[in-house]
């Protein structure tokens, strides 16, 4: 009996010890082939992504970026501050909305440079990234998330939301439909979020592209904190995870590589581990009566437009102010 027992100690002992082993080289591989070598543009423990949302090929205008987030990233700091940037921000030089930079960079075969040029010159902070996500790999996300939670500050209706395919039809009332969001807590699919997001007809103060920018970070929040959530269920199941990722990633226009994400979700976390405390994620947007930005009439291709004019030096100020320090909630 004893050296059974002995025998089966030894045995678990051997087995232990292999699994250190084969544990020990996947993280070496893991750290030392993909984490290390992995270049991320960085500048002052620090960098910024920007996050745009625009229709799908079916949409009217698949290629205006009405979501215009800027993501800032603070490693030292362990901070990711979530600037909504209004769509109808102006740029003089190139004579346009911020919303349309995508699609007039398309057209020139530089969307990216373009935008980046854009943003960075109303804003002062440096583009290391772009991500741009349709509407249809929005609604993908959401859904392989299971759905995600939302906070709606307001109840809210709105009876001119569009009805996808019917842009053109008569009576004009026909193209719309009448949506509804209570107020507080509940559950959204993908096509309920996106609604969510889109809505800029309401009635009352949600009837605003400012509270439509509220909207659409209540709605990435609602992304991080799902994937928070399933951490334990997403790392039980390492390789379905990756390729549910990957598979995200695969219909996503950036150039952003998928390897720089995984280092950067290494970073948080590594910081997470060594602060002893979560990352913390912050959201900021513009007010209806904010001082930075001037609404004016202008004529575009002659036709009379609103755009909002930002207010320099003092807009550009700002923002870098908000991603060095804690700033306010809306500017």
């Amino acid at each position: 009996m004893k050296n059974f027992l002995k025998a089966l100690g030894l045995a678990f002992a051997s087995l232990a010890v292999i699994l250190a082993v084969i544990i020990g080289l996947v993280f070496y591989k893991f750290y030392y082939q993909i984490i290390v070598p992995t270049y991320l543009s960085i500048h002052s423990s620090q960098f910024n992504i920007l996050l745009l949302g625009k229709g799908d090929k079916d949409h009217t205008s698949p290629d205006l970026t009405d979501t215009i987030i800027l993501a800032n990233i603070n490693f030292k700091a362990n901070k990711i501050k979530f600037i909504s940037l209004p769509r109808d921000i102006w740029d003089e030089k190139e004579k346009t909305k911020i919303n349309a930079t995508y699609y007039w960079g398309k057209q020139k075969g530089r969307p990216f440079e373009l935008t980046d040029q854009v943003i960075r010159r109303l804003t002062g902070l440096k583009i290391d990234y772009q991500v741009i996500i349709d509407f249809s790999t929005f609604k993908k996300i959401v859904d392989d998330l299971g759905g995600i939670w939302i906070n709606s500050p307001d109840s809210f209706d709105d009876y001119h939301y569009p009805i996808a395919g019917r842009e053109k039809t008569y009576p004009i009332s026909s193209r719309y439909q009448h949506i509804h969001f209570d107020a507080g807590w509940q559950k959204m699919n993908g096509d309920r979020a996106l609604i969510f997001v889109r809505s800029r007809h309401a009635k009352g103060q949600e009837g605003s592209d400012f509270a439509r920018g509220r909207r659409q970070q209540l709605v990435v929040r609602g992304i991080i904190n799902r994937l928070l959530s399933q951490k334990q269920k997403l790392l039980s199941r390492p390789q379905a995870s990756y390729q549910m990722f990957e598979a995200w990633w695969n219909e996503i226009n950036t150039n952003l590589q998928f390897k720089q994400l995984v280092k950067i979700g290494f970073i948080l976390a590594k910081r997470s581990l060594e602060q002893r405390k979560l990352t913390q994620v912050k959201n900021y947007s513009f007010s209806s009566n904010s001082e930075l930005l001037e609404p004016k009439k202008i004529n575009v291709f002659g036709q009379e437009v609103w755009v909002l004019i930002p207010i320099q030096p003092q807009f550009k100020a700002k923002i870098e102010e908000l991603v060095s320090t804690s700033g306010r909630s809306t500017l």
